[in-house]
This record gives structure tokens, sequence and C-alpha cells, in this order.
């Protein structure tokens, strides 16, 4: 409140100021900074209180609230990761591979002259691969990276083999959809997702490239987009998810901030101007799809023979 953030900046002579609080890089999971945050424990605070608090936030996705209500971090409550990297790096396996007769689903976020093209393709064995591309025409790589702050991470992309560049000012997705096929593997595409808004843009170049895939269009906004995000760290929080380490993913979601509504809806956002999300983005749609189509019930028959 006012009245105590005075106190504390203009302490007159009678009052000493002693802020409890957690350092950014502490394990919120650990009791012992629980205990070092909360001077009042036992007695403001139970100890169960603070489990329960941190358990729920844990299976939520995101430990920012625990962090900022009950340690006292200094965090934005309305601003999360989409995926904190402790989570990330648990679904990391060097071996993973999608298995024979898979199903996948694709999810692709088309960008413009600045932003990326991004597709992010989730196998239903948990198998997760991702794909980037830049125009050519304005910027080399080294240059993007300049721009858009991420130094020389889109290059180091590409040499990786996550990031590839097309001709001319935009990246047209007629000539990015062979990547993505190469990509995907010789896998049935149960769906490909994309921005409702760039309806016509994903149906015109599916057709003029031959591809037949069921297209489901969903939006970044309050319900869509807080349904994705909530599948996407559902997914990854339950193990199922299995990647090979992917610089292009690290960078998007350091790039990614998820915006918190006074409602609690929670909405995909750049972290600055120049930030580049659109794998993040492309992840969610996947992982949305991927979760809502394995959770729908399965059509029953029944037969009778004369």
């Amino acid at each position: 409140s006012a009245a105590y953030n005075d106190l504390i900046d203009n302490p007159d002579r009678r009052t000493s100021v002693h802020c409890y609080s957690a350092p950014l890089s502490a394990d919120v999971s650990d009791p012992a900074v629980w205990e070092a945050a909360n001077p009042g424990i036992g007695k403001i605070k139970s100890r169960r209180f603070l489990a329960d608090a941190f358990e729920k936030a844990e299976k939520s996705g995101s430990t920012v609230t625990f962090a900022v209500w009950n340690l006292n971090q200094k965090l934005s409550v309305s601003r999360q990761l989409l995926l904190e990297y402790a989570t990330l790096q648990r679904a990391y396996d060097e071996s993973a591979e999608p298995q024979d007769g898979d199903r996948v689903w694709v999810g692709i976020d088309l960008g413009g002259s600045a932003s990326m093209t991004a597709a992010v393709a989730v196998y239903e064995s948990g198998a997760i691969r991702c794909l980037g591309a830049f125009p050519n025409a304005d910027l080399d790589l080294v240059s993007r990276g300049k721009r858009d702050l991420v130094g020389l991470t889109w290059a180091q992309c590409a040499e990786r083999g996550e990031l590839v560049e097309t001709a001319g000012h935009v990246t047209e997705l007629t000539a990015f959809l062979p990547h993505v096929l190469d990509m995907i593997g010789p896998h049935e595409v149960a769906a490909v997702v994309g921005d409702r808004y760039r309806d016509a843009e994903l149906r015109n170049a599916l057709i003029k490239s031959g591809i037949h895939w069921p297209l489901h269009l969903r939006s970044n906004g309050p319900k869509d987009g807080n349904a994705d995000i909530l599948a996407t760290r559902r997914f990854f929080l339950s193990g199922r998810a299995k990647l090979k380490r992917s610089l292009l993913l690290e960078a998007s979601l350091g790039e990614s901030d998820v915006k918190v509504s006074t409602t609690g809806a929670l909405q995909l956002d750049r972290a600055h101007s120049n930030g580049r999300n659109d794998v993040a983005m492309a992840l969610t749609l996947a992982c949305g799809a991927m979760l809502r189509g394995l959770d729908q019930p399965q059509a029953e028959y029944e037969v009778t023979v004369l």
C-alpha cells in the first residue's frame, strides 16, 4: 500500500525497516527459502499453507504469483513465462524421436518482413520438433539478430538446422511448407492449426502446395489463447513432452511473455517490441490441438448382424 511504501522509503526515527524477501535466484520449492522470507511463519502463515500454495502454483505451470505473494520477490504478477526453464529442461531428451504410426499436430505462425514464420510439430507419443524461417532480402541473420537484440542466435539456429532462409521480402508459406514436410516426416497430420485472422492466406498456401491437411483456426485472445497456454503447460508438466534441445525454442520462450488479465485469463505476448515469440505461439497452437484431439471422446458404433 502507499502508506507502507512511504514508511519503507522514508522511515522516521522511531521506525526500523527490514524487508524479508527471497532472492530472484532462490529455489522457490525449498522450505528453507520459505522460512527465510517469512519470519512470522507458524503464526501469520502456517507451513502447511505455504506447501499447499506452492503445490497449486507448480501444477498451474507458473510459480510467479506464489513467489510474489508468499516470498516477497520483486516480480510482476501480470507477466509470466510460458514455460519455466526447469520445466523445459526436464523435457529435453537427445534420443527423442516420434514413433512409427504417430499422428502429428502442426502449429503454424505466419510471419511478415520483420517477424519469423514458425512451425512446431507435436507427435502423439510426445515428441516435439520446431522450425523457423526468415526472408533473406532485407537483412542477413546476423543483422536480424542484432536488430532483435538476440546477438548471433538466429545465425546459430541456422547452423543447427533449426532455422531456414527463404527468398524475398516475406517468407511465402508455399516456400516454407516443403521444409515443414521434411520436418514432419512420414506421419499422418491430424490437424494443422493457424491464426484465424490469416485464414485465407493459410488455406491458399495449402491448396497451392497440393496439401490436404485438416485445418483448425484459433485466435491468441483470452479464450483460445488461455486454453492453449494451459494445455501447453499441462503437456510439459505431465512429463509427456520430449524433444532434443532446441536453441530456437529457447530463444522464442525468452522473447515471450504471458500476460495475465484482471480476470486471470492468459495471453501470449512479446517481451519487448522486437521480441520474436513466433515459435512459442506455434508451440501453444500445436499442443492445444494435440490435447484437444486426444481428449475428445472416440465415436462408438453399434453393429447389429441380422
